[in-house]
């Protein structure tokens, strides 16, 4: 996975993070529908194109990867059944998501953070 497509997964969870705070802090307000970021849309987005990296033999594998197919897509939950304030929040499902988004930005934190480890040990000449 490119660093570029690691750091639109990261921004992607940072924005689905903020999302879940927003539709936890509007579960009084009435008539507010929760929202959340569409990882499907944008995945698929990305995954009918390839990823974009740099090819130093004929025989590796081409990609195709641009930021702004990663861009995200915010929906608005129309289709849920509202509560008695006329809301769609449910706040444990909304605790679901955080902890769901909470450990995929945790897995891409660490996959990065081994990547540059990597790329240090190469770089100062150093066997891991």
């Amino acid at each position: 996975m490119g660093i570029e497509a690691i750091k639109e997964g990261l921004s992607l969870s940072a924005t689905q993070q903020g999302l879940i705070a927003e539709n936890i802090a509007n579960i009084s307000t009435p008539k507010y529908r929760r929202q959340e970021v569409d990882f499907r849309s944008a995945l698929t987005r990305l995954m009918g194109n390839k990823l974009d990296v740099n090819r130093t033999h004929m025989s590796h594998m081409s990609f195709d990867f641009s930021p702004d197919q990663m861009q995200a897509i915010i929906k608005k939950d129309n289709v849920t059944a509202v509560n008695s304030v006329g809301n769609n929040v449910d706040i444990d499902k909304e605790m679901m998501n955080m902890a769901t988004n909470s450990t995929y930005f945790n897995a891409l934190s660490t996959y990065t953070s081994k990547k540059f480890n990597i790329w240090n040990s190469v770089i100062s000449e150093r066997v891991l």
